[in-house]
């Protein structure tokens, strides 16, 4: 696995990345900290019995990669793209016809209209718990279904993509 900094557009078959990969990282790191506090404080104010945090070995492998700018898929052999995280989007950037008329990717549970091309993590998607981690499991089983099916050649005529909106 290669980490990159968030993608700012494409340039053909060329994804080009802004350099803030440790910046990222760093943002990550704090926010974990942060949420294991959370939970610490909740489970000692609740006094539930709780088995006690583990911290994790150092995961330092990210700022130790160089940041890189762009990669060219096709050069690497990359078919298939999954966006998987996030707190926003802006999905502007993207001249591939899988969104609606506000700039929100239209998928049926993240499989979009464009072969190759899926979606993960959004919220309201399938089920109100998509953007969440814990919940976004049962999209990413469906995603990786029709990954392998399409490898297998046994894709059957892709659905179209239908928007659930919630109130």
């Amino acid at each position: 696995m290669t980490l990159l900094g968030h993608v700012i557009g494409t340039r053909g078959s060329t994804v080009l990345v802004a350099p803030d990969l440790h910046d990222l990282l760093r943002a990550s790191d704090r926010s974990e900290v942060d949420f294991t506090k959370t939970v610490d404080e909740y489970v000692r104010r609740e006094r539930l019995d709780a088995p006690e945090d583990v911290p994790a070995e150092s995961l330092d492998d990210g700022y130790k990669q160089e940041p890189i700018s762009e990669v060219d898929l096709r050069a690497v052999g990359i078919t298939n793209i999954i966006w998987c995280t996030g707190y926003r989007f802006d999905f502007s950037w993207m001249d591939v016809p899988v969104l609606d008329d506000t700039g929100t990717p239209l998928h049926n549970r993240g499989v979009t209209a464009s072969p190759g091309l899926y979606f993960l993590g959004m919220e309201w998607r399938s089920r109100p718990l998509s953007a969440f981690v814990a919940g976004v499991g049962g999209e990413a089983e469906h995603v990786a279904a029709d990954i392998a099916s399409r490898a297998t050649g046994r894709a059957g005529t892709p659905r179209a993509p239908q928007m659930t909106h919630y109130t």
